[in-house]
């Protein structure tokens, strides 16, 4: 969900007394179902963007880019893994790279099985 929203925000006053200003930014807010009641109240406001799965290989690849920027050791077997685990989410791959790195041993298909982060 985007939308760029130009009202008045209520805020608490600042040190100059002015008690609300003015958001003139997108929200982006980001959502496995856009049709859930508690987002009811935004669909007025708001453009929904749907997004394709990506291609496995074009993921593996992102996550590889993203392994070697951080220096985290997976081999490309665990990255196949991860993708089939998170039915290629990018953000669950993501996360569990990031709670797996903590760790600081090399991430394994092995590893990744055992653990429980980025399955649904």
């Amino acid at each position: 969900l985007v939308k760029l929203i130009d009202e008045k925000v209520t805020s608490q006053k600042n040190k100059k007394g002015s008690s609300s200003r003015s958001l003139h930014r997108p929200i982006i807010c980001i959502c496995n179902d856009p049709w859930a009641p508690s987002l009811k109240p935004l669909k007025d406001r708001a453009k929904v963007i749907k997004l394709a799965i990506p291609d496995t290989q074009r993921l593996i690849a992102r996550l590889q880019h993203i392994a070697k920027c951080e220096k985290i050791k997976v081999d490309t077997r665990t990255f196949q893994a991860l993708c089939q685990l998170t039915n290629n989410d990018i953000r669950a791959c993501i996360n569990t790279l990031q709670i797996l790195s903590i760790i600081k041993e090399p991430i394994t298909s092995d590893l990744l099985v055992r653990a429980v982060f980025g399955a649904k």
